[in-house]
């Protein structure tokens, strides 16, 4: 109410209870926190920083220019076209050694060639052990003398 205005006592009694009742009324406002299982009481800062940050959210998104709009959708196209050309990529082959076969068989040809080393020297020592000590020994030969 202004300085300029002037009010008759009935009706300055009335904004008087009224002010009062709506001061009650706020104080009777009561939010509910379900993470705190607790009761807190309501306040209009809260409602107008929420009020605040709404609009804030709501100029910002007024905001946006044609570069923002041609950013967002230069990056999406972009993203879209690095996963699909991954992928293709991918199922078409193209992402493997092209001479990786060759690379393949000369490991396998060494693996082979290794395996076959160590099962000669196998046979070798088993047949050192087992047939070298059980063969007879040789008769002498008759010499030639004249």
């Amino acid at each position: 109410m202004s300085l300029n205005e002037t009010l008759l006592p009935q009706e300055a009694q009335k904004e008087h209870e009224n002010e009062s009742n709506n001061n009650a009324i706020q104080a009777q406002l009561v939010t509910i926190d379900l993470e705190k299982s607790s009761a807190l009481p309501f306040s209009q800062n809260e409602t107008k920083e929420e009020e605040k940050h709404e609009m804030k959210r709501e100029e910002k998104q007024k905001e946006e220019t044609w570069y923002d709009t041609w950013n967002w959708l230069g990056n999406t196209i972009v993203s879209y076209a690095d996963y699909w050309g991954e992928t293709f990529a991918d199922f078409f082959g193209m992402t493997q050694s092209r001479y990786q076969h060759l690379i393949d068989a000369y490991e396998m040809k060494l693996k082979l060639q290794h395996e076959r080393e160590k099962d000669n020297e196998i046979m070798e020592k088993y047949a050192k052990e087992n047939f070298m000590s059980q063969s007879p020994s040789r008769p002498q030969e008759p010499s030639h003398s004249a």
